[in-house]
C-alpha cells in the first residue's frame, strides 16, 4: 500500500541518516584515530585482504574513505544515494504541508551528508543521476510544480548542510568527477573491471 511504501521509504532515509551521522564523525578522524576504534576497524583501516579505508588528498594527507556502520568503505553514501530519491518522492507525494516537508527534509540532510562524507566518487555519480532521473520521471508524470519545489527544498538542504562540513582537503578526490573529467576518471578507475569481464561471466554466471 502507499502507506507501507511511504512507511518503508521513511525508514530508508532514517538509517541513511544515522549513518551519515556516523559517517560524519568518521570522516572528521584521521585512519589512525578511527583504528583505535577496535580490531575489526584497525583490519579495514590497514586494508589487509581488501582495499583500504583510506585516500590522499592534493596535500598528500592519508584521510579516512568512512565506512558508517557497515564493513565497505562509502557504506553510508551507498545507502545515502539510495535513500535521496526516496526523500525525493516523500516531498512531492501526499499532503500535510510543513508538517511533512520538515522532518523529510531533516533525514534528507542526513542521507546528503552520508554522501558526501563517504569518499566514494561512486556514491556522488549515483546520487546526482538518480535525482536527475527522479525528477525527469516526476516531471513526465505532471508534478512539474511539486518536482520544482522538491527541487528546491533538497538543494537548499544540501547548501545549508554540506556548507557546514569541513572539508580539510578530503573532498580533493572529487576534482576527479568533475563533468569534463567524469569519463576519464570512470575508465582509469574501473580499467582492472574492464579486463576480467569475461572471468566475471565465467566465474560469476
Amino acid at each position: 500500500t502507499k502507506r507501507r511504501l511511504r512507511a518503508f521509504m521513511i525508514l530508508l532515509l532514517l538509517v541513511a541518516a544515522v549513518n551519515g551521522a556516523v559517517s560524519l564523525v568518521q570522516f572528521n578522524m584521521s585512519p589512525a584515530q578511527l583504528a583505535n576504534w577496535g580490531p575489526g576497524y584497525s583490519d579495514l583501516i590497514e586494508g589487509g585482504q581488501q582495499a583500504p579505508r583510506t585516500a590522499v588528498n592534493n596535500e598528500g594527507e592519508q584521510r579516512t574513505r568512512p565506512m558508517g556502520l557497515g564493513s565497505d568503505m562509502g557504506f553510508g553514501g551507498t545507502l545515502g544515494a539510495i535513500a535521496i530519491p526516496a526523500a525525493f518522492a516523500l516531498l512531492i507525494g501526499g499532503s500535510g504541508g510543513w508538517r511533512r516537508w520538515v522532518p523529510v527534509a531533516i533525514l534528507a540532510a542526513g542521507a546528503l551528508v552520508a554522501v558526501a562524507t563517504s569518499q566514494s566518487r561512486s556514491n556522488v555519480v549515483a546520487a546526482i543521476v538518480a535525482v536527475i532521473a527522479f525528477a525527469a520521471l516526476a516531471t513526465a508524470s505532471r508534478q512539474g510544480m511539486r518536482t520544482l519545489a522538491a527541487v528546491v527544498v533538497l538543494g537548499l538542504v544540501g547548501i545549508v548542510t554540506l556548507g557546514q562540513i569541513d572539508g580539510g582537503g578530503a573532498f580533493d578526490r572529487y576534482e576527479s568527477i568533475a563533468p569534463n573529467r567524469l569519463i576519464d576518471t570512470t575508465v582509469d578507475a574501473r580499467d582492472g573491471t574492464y579486463q576480467n569481464i569475461d572471468q566475471y561471466f565465467t566465474t560469476f554466471p
